[in-house]
């Protein structure tokens, strides 16, 4: 199972950065950096979205809303992990009560009831922030979060990393001070004028605390989280 790794390490790259430049032009830049899988479907795509919760974050230019749905969270293909260990977290999910709504090639979505869901993000969130580099990383969960409240939105989740705009005035060799001084790793510059980053941070809720903590920044033109999308079916 081993040597298809790479392939599918490559494929998350691949799938979190289309997307994540998708929602930057869905999310208004004037400038944006130049630059899906089968579904599998086990129980009805549908959710009670009167229940979904609105949350509110500034990007830099302007406050934006996604819907969190407290009855669904996503977990995405740990690179770093073998099959072997892929598979056992996945079926402890899977133990938990939750019930497989799709897959998205490294993403599938869960089901399962909203304390069940909150006990499962948490519990993501704080053994990512305890593991270390000599330990396996945990599985990386995110909760499901909607562009609208309409309820056959399009799902979204996050698989880690930040993504910064600098305002058009900031030196590119100022960055990495500017970073030390926050705190940040960059994890790469996007093609363009080196004013585009990826920041790293961890999966879920820590990424879009991350773009809280920092919207209000004077140096920053905007910022977003590292969204994955759900592809839509034509």
């Amino acid at each position: 199972m081993d040597k298809y790794r790479p392939a599918l390490t490559k494929r998350y790259i691949v799938i979190t950065a289309v997307a994540s430049l998708a929602i930057f032009a869905t999310l208004g830049y004037s400038n944006p950096p130049a630059k899906g899988g089968a579904v599998s479907k086990s129980i009805t795509d549908t959710t009670r979205s009167n229940s979904w919760k609105a949350i509110t974050w500034n990007n830099g230019k302007r406050d934006v809303t996604s819907w969190l749905n407290p009855e669904e969270y996503a977990e995405f293909y740990v690179p770093n992990n073998s099959p072997a260990e892929q598979l056992k977290s996945t079926t402890a999910l899977r133990n938990a009560n939750s019930q497989q709504v799709k897959t998205h090639g490294i993403t599938t979505i869960w089901r399962a009831e909203p304390q069940q869901v909150d006990s499962i993000v948490n519990k993501s969130l704080a053994d990512s922030a305890s593991a270390t580099e000599n330990t396996k990383r945990p599985p990386n969960v995110s909760p499901v979060f909607h562009s609208s409240p309409r309820p056959n939105s399009p799902r979204m989740a996050l698989p880690g990393n930040v993504i910064i705009r600098f305002q058009s005035d900031m030196a590119v060799e100022n960055i990495d001070i500017w970073l030390t001084q926050q705190n940040l790793l960059k994890e790469r510059s996007l093609p363009g004028d080196g004013l585009t980053i990826v920041v790293k941070s961890e999966p879920g809720m820590a990424a879009l605390n991350l773009v809280k903590r920092l919207g209000n920044q004077t140096e920053i033109y905007e910022i977003s989280p590292n969204w994955w999308s759900e592809p839509q079916l034509r």
